[in-house]
Order: structure tokens, then C-alpha cells, then sequence
């Protein structure tokens, strides 16, 4: 049996309920019991139906839990291509700064080593705070949090920071 039985079955069930309390509102006895008896002998067509259902239920958590187990799998594996992809760049990255190349372009590729903007590091956060807030007083934002483009734009080495350059591989 399938889904759309129980939908059907479900339906007569909600007739003949409509039917048993119009009876109950008319004192109809008869009509009453009728309906009873019906929905009586109904039970083993529910019964069949609930289940019927409950195994169409169980049938598709079975399919969604493999296809959980397969997006785990496939998360995976995913994971290791990006790392081994990370792994390969920074490999070549390395072999170009070694052989001293900025661009090497070929008819099928071209790779460049470029420069990224220089990135401010916070050694200290909670020494740079109080070195702030005694120096440059506009950088601190709260108690807790500093304004770093305002501490980017200072005129002054501040304790406690660095500055890194780093260098990005870039291929089409």
C-alpha cells in the first residue's frame, strides 16, 4: 500500500467523523452507530496502511542516512584534494622564489609569485592595549578591542605588533 492510500483512507476517516458528530448533534443513534461500526472494521485497513507508511518512512531515513554517510565521505575527501592542491602551490611557490621567478607563462599556464599587502600581527594583545591607551588613545575602541586600520595608520613603530609580508602563488 502506498502513501496515497493512507491519504484516502484518511479522508474516509475524516467523513465519517463529520458524520458521527452531525449524529451526535441530531441524536441520531443509528447513524451513530453505523459510523462505528464502520470505522470498526476499518482497523485492519488502518493498521495496514500505518504500516505500509511507517515502512515508506523507514525506507527513506535508510536512503537520507546513506546519503549522510556518502557527503561525510565525500567531505573527506575533498579536504585531502584541497590540502594536496595547498601542498603543490606552496611547493611551486617555494621552487620559484629558489630559481628567483616572479612569472613564469607557458601555452597552457601562467603562474605568478606576487606580493600580498603587509599584515600587521598582534604579539600582545593585552600589553598593545595598554601601550595604546597611554599613546594613541584613538586606537583602542573599548576595554577589549582595537581599531586596527587607526593602528595600521600610525606614524610610529608600536610595541607589541610586526609587520609580515607574505607572498601569494596566483594561477590561471
Amino acid at each position: 500500500m502506498s502513501s496515497i492510500k493512507l491519504h484516502e483512507l484518511n479522508q474516509e476517516v475524516e467523513e465519517l467523523l463529520e458524520m458521527m458528530e452531525t449524529a451526535i448533534e441530531d441524536g441520531d443513534e443509528d447513524t451513530l452507530n453505523a459510523c462505528k461500526d464502520t470505522l470498526e472494521g476499518m482497523e485492519i485497513d488502518i493498521n495496514m496502511c500505518v504500516s505500509a507508511y511507517v515502512e515508506s518512512i523507514k525506507r527513506n531515513q535508510i536512503f537520507s542516512d546513506a546519503l549522510k554517510a556518502e557527503i561525510d565521505t565525500l567531505k573527506k575527501r575533498k579536504e585531502v584534494a584541497d590540502n594536496k592542491i595547498e601542498r603543490k602551490k606552496e611547493f611551486l611557490k617555494a621552487f620559484m622564489q629558489k630559481v628567483d621567478k616572479k612569472k613564469v607563462e607557458t601555452t597552457t599556464c601562467s603562474v605568478t609569485v606576487r606580493n600580498n599587502a603587509e599584515k600587521l600581527v598582534i604579539e600582545d594583545e593585552e600589553q598593545l592595549i595598554e601601550y595604546l591607551e597611554f599613546n594613541a588613545k584613538w586606537c583602542v575602541k573599548s576595554k577589549k578591542s582595537i581599531d586596527l586600520k587607526e593602528l595600521k595608520n600610525l606614524d610610529f613603530s608600536v610595541p607589541f605588533t610586526k609587520k609580515e609580508k607574505t607572498q601569494s602563488l596566483l594561477i590561471k
